[in-house]
């Protein structure tokens, strides 16, 4: 269990995912004009971490 998910149950927040918080936090960069690089490098590197976490499994 990640470590979100374990906070997520012990607060009793509903409709947190590791997926929603990512959406979130990119979301959240684009509304505060980070730059395009600096976005893709964000992507690029959730996705990388992804790979490696879907690896492990």
């Amino acid at each position: 269990m990640s470590v979100l998910c374990h906070q997520r149950d012990r607060l009793g927040l509903m409709g947190v995912s590791t997926h929603t918080f990512r959406r979130t936090a990119l979301t959240q960069m684009s509304s505060l004009e980070v730059s395009a690089l600096q976005l893709d490098g964000a992507i690029a590197a959730l996705i990388s971490k992804f790979r490696s976490f879907s690896a492990v499994k």
